[in-house]
């Protein structure tokens, strides 16, 4: 009997000396967050974001952020999910976006507070060669975003037919913005022209 102690204190000891846990509850091990696919879509009026994990890739949370080519803005927070499935999907409808375009990005944060980004994916509600003019009436400058697709140049013309393009101080910016100085122009009303469509506009 006392051969038979000795032997289970022996190789109870060396266990313990090989693997520290042996004996102890085990405990989840934290894993990255492996995103299967991160997109956005335009379904209607609503730009629906959505994405999937694979099952066992946990996360605590989702944060969902918007922008502009600005600061980018937290815009939801969505909480992970634990199950059993082998994918796990979670999407989530912006009804009260700004622009017709519009980048969004993905933060995917761990239970140990780490966190990874992923995205940009770009929306994109214009019809080719479509614009939009803000603000309108405008004092200084206006901004115009076009369709991600255009394929036409712009030109800016006078109540009169003038084309003033060429007098009017533009800068290129991202999702197919530009800003057009009208600081320059008096008082009036103005058109956009785009390939063989107009949009109007009031220098006030």
């Amino acid at each position: 009997m006392k051969n038979v102690n000795l032997i289970y204190f022996l190789v109870t000891f060396m266990l313990l000396s090989s693997d520290p846990s042996y004996g102890q509850e085990s405990r989840p091990k934290t894993l990255a967050s492996e995103l299967m696919t991160f997109s956005g879509n335009v379904e209607g009026s609503i730009n629906k974001l959505s994405w999937a994990t694979f099952s066992g890739q946990h996360c605590e949370s989702f944060v969902l952020q918007r922008s502009y080519c600005t600061e980018w803005e937290d815009m939801a927070i969505l909480a992970g999910k634990d199950t059993n499935e082998s994918i796990i999907t979670f999407e989530y409808l912006d009804t009260d976006y700004r622009f017709p375009n519009t980048l969004y990005r993905l933060k995917s944060i761990r239970f140990d507070g780490s966190s990874e980004l992923e995205g940009p994916v770009i929306i994109a509600r214009l019809a080719q060669n479509e614009l939009f003019i803000w603000p309108n009436p405008a004092t200084s400058q206006i901004n115009v975003q076009q369709s991600w697709n255009a394929d036409a140049s712009l030109r800016i013309m006078d109540s009169q037919g003038k084309d003033i393009t060429h007098s009017i101080p533009l800068k290129e910016g991202c999702l197919y913005k530009t800003t057009w100085d009208i600081s320059s122009l008096a008082a009036g009303m103005y058109f956009m022209i785009s390939e063989n469509k107009s949009y109007k506009f009031i220098k006030s």
